[in-house]
């Protein structure tokens, strides 16, 4: 298998998004090749599947521990996700984190949360809360910030106004974490 421009860029795309949407993913097939010129065995979904394939093999052959795998949001939104997921959790990966040390200690913590809850839905009240118990000292700007970077990196969805549930990244990356009903 070769290894094009359009495989680089979409790996980058993944590293930089975690998490892509089909919608998304098939934007970037078209800008990939300019609207018309798709090969026939990158169309549609099984297209993006035969993308990914080749991502994936390309990132055992360089030993990386990720993993692009196919995630159906049925508890949010509904809609059909390629994630980027760590294959190990070893110190390695865990400083590959943008999160600051507090805030993967929150994480977790959340998605304990997460699995306790019923319906697996905890509100925003209960995270300033659960970090005041944590004596991490965050304010609640801080807090709020935390929670903005959890969303926009799909870690968490927002169920509806302040009331959370597990994202398309927690659901398929930290499964061993989250079980939800």
């Amino acid at each position: 298998m070769g290894y094009y421009n359009y495989h680089r860029d979409a790996l980058k795309m993944m590293l930089r998004q975690g998490a892509v949407d089909f919608e998304a993913f098939k934007q970037f097939m078209r800008n990939a090749w300019n609207d018309d010129d798709i090969p026939t065995e990158y169309e549609g979904e099984q297209g993006i599947d035969c993308l990914v394939g080749e991502l994936n093999s390309k990132l055992q052959e360089y030993k990386m521990k990720l993993s692009i795998r196919k995630f159906r949001a049925e508890d949010t939104d509904g809609k059909l996700y390629w994630v980027l997921v760590n294959t190990v959790s070893d110190k390695v990966a865990q400083q590959a984190t943008s999160l600051k040390d507090w805030q993967v200690r929150a994480f977790k913590r959340i998605c304990e949360l997460l699995s306790e809850a019923d319906g697996g839905i905890i509100s925003s009240t209960e995270i300033v809360s659960m970090l005041q118990q944590m004596k991490t000292g965050v304010s609640v700007g801080d807090t709020e910030e935390f929670v903005d970077i959890l969303l926009t990196e799909k870690w968490l969805y927002e169920y509806k106004s302040g009331r959370y549930k597990a994202g398309v990244r927690a659901s398929t990356e930290c499964q061993h974490l989250i079980n939800c009903n």
